[in-house]
């Protein structure tokens, strides 16, 4: 397995982002520059995405896990868009130590329905969207950005940029990635120890802002806030916004009110 990683290096506080499924850490370009002047900067492409290459039998979650777990540093906080925001609150429960605070974006802690838990997409519906996959990889994903833009603001810009990113990579495990939305990650939500910010785009078709009033249920460590207008990629249609709610909340963490 190779993990691509690229850093912006400081002397300031450590930041992590991991991106959603069939993107890669090209996805944060636009948004970077919100963050330099104040974080020193972790992007990372997730395994079989981008230009983190692997192997099939390498694409179980522990394998996953291990593999991204090596190239985070200490103290961070980690940030997850989407299905990063998944891998990210399975790693803080992996690597505890190394993480400060967990931040979400456009994140569902069980991308599947079950019993009990409805704000999702029915079992059938990823199915689908796997068989479509197999018979043509470039125009499942075409679908599935317009999704992503779907009624969220700044939608034509936001599907240029998608377009764009995947029109420079070659996933290498585009399939297998898929695996990961069926894994339930409530518990593991639930049980952290350290504060965490959720971020919901109100008009987002993949995770709807409904989530964030469900994830207040579930700790007290929760936050949640919900971005005026926007889709899927609220750090994209509103990076500003996205930006100052999440130094905000770091604030009220190292304050000692989160």
């Amino acid at each position: 397995m190779n993990i691509h990683v690229k850093r912006v290096i400081a002397n300031k506080p450590e930041l992590v982002l991991l991106h959603g499924w069939g993107t890669s850490s090209d996805i944060w370009q636009s948004w970077l520059p919100n963050l330099a002047e104040h974080f020193s900067i972790t992007c990372i492409d997730l395994p079989g995405l981008g230009r983190s290459v692997a192997q099939v039998e390498e694409m179980s979650i522990d394998h996953i896990l291990s593999a991204v777990a090596a190239e985070i540093p200490r103290n961070c906080v980690l940030l997850g868009w989407s299905l990063g925001g998944l891998i990210a609150t399975l790693l803080v429960k992996k690597i505890p130590t190394k993480v400060r605070a967990l931040i979400t974006i456009a994140y569902n802690p069980c991308f599947v329905q079950k019993p009990g838990w409805d704000t999702a997409m029915p079992a059938e519906l990823l199915q689908k969207f796997g068989d479509d996959l197999l018979r043509s990889e470039q125009r499942a994903l075409s679908g599935f950005f317009r999704l992503q833009v779907q009624g969220g603001s700044a939608s034509k810009s936001i599907l240029k940029q998608l377009k764009n990113i995947d029109g420079q990579l070659n996933h290498s495990q585009l399939i297998a990635s898929l695996n990961w939305l069926k894994i339930d990650s409530l518990a593991e939500l639930q049980q952290l120890e350290i504060a965490s910010l959720h971020i919901y785009g109100e008009q987002d078709q993949l995770a709807p802002a409904a989530l964030g009033s469900q994830l207040k249920k579930l700790s007290k460590k929760i936050s949640t806030c919900t971005i005026p207008g926007a889709g899927h990629l609220p750090f994209l249609s509103d990076a500003d916004l996205v930006a100052t709610k999440l130094l905000s909340f770091l604030a009220a963490v190292d304050s000692g009110e989160r």
